[in-house]
């Protein structure tokens, strides 16, 4: 009868133990999947960050117009000099322009490719940093779980113990009737 009390802190032990296991499974789910999306993500840092900025599609359209433009420029220009008559030095001059201005418009790509990795970069931090938040969150909250657990098996534990030791000295306290005094064990009949 006296063990009775120490059933529930048992159940109780029993029950966080579960709940432990649970989420600590969950717990590893959850790492796998922000391992792959580190992995996914260093994946794409790594070629985007380290990557040729003029291969990239749009640079690569912005030159291949810039060239298109030049040689068009190009050609009306040779048509102008020679129905205007002028000399190889205003046509060659005419050409360094344009070749000038290709050349601007390359040197304002490499500086778009400047700004264009330390987004890549600022990026790529962010988002590590969400996943290491998000690593970090799952910790603390197991952390806090165990927590709760141990204060609540503790709990039950001492409170199963109180009532073990209630139980046993309402066993063995001095009990009164209603025909004696004070008796100390059960009562017997007695005659009035």
């Amino acid at each position: 009868m006296s063990l009775l009390g120490l059933i529930p802190s048992a159940i109780t032990g029993i029950m966080s133990g579960i709940q432990q296991s649970a989420a600590n499974k969950a717990r590893k789910k959850m790492n796998r999947e922000l391992d792959i999306q580190q992995s996914r993500l260093d994946n794409l840092f790594n070629a985007e960050y380290y990557g040729d900025y003029m291969n990239r599609a749009d640079v690569q359209n912005l030159l291949s117009q810039a060239r298109k433009l030049s040689e068009d420029q190009n050609r009306i220009n040779t048509g102008i000099a020679v129905v205007s008559g002028a000399t190889p030095e205003t046509t060659i001059a005419m050409q360094k322009n344009i070749s000038d201005s290709v050349g601007n418009t390359v040197g304002n790509i490499a500086a778009n490719a400047a700004n264009w990795k330390n987004s890549v970069l600022n990026n790529y931090l962010a988002h590590t940093s969400a996943i290491q938040d998000k690593r970090y969150d799952s910790y603390r909250n197991s952390s806090d779980m165990f927590s709760t657990f141990a204060n609540n098996n503790l709990n039950a534990a001492a409170g199963g113990f109180t009532n073990y030791l209630l139980m046993n000295r309402a066993n063995s306290a001095p009990r009164y009737n209603s025909y004696s005094s004070l008796s100390t064990g059960p009562t017997q009949n007695s005659t009035l």
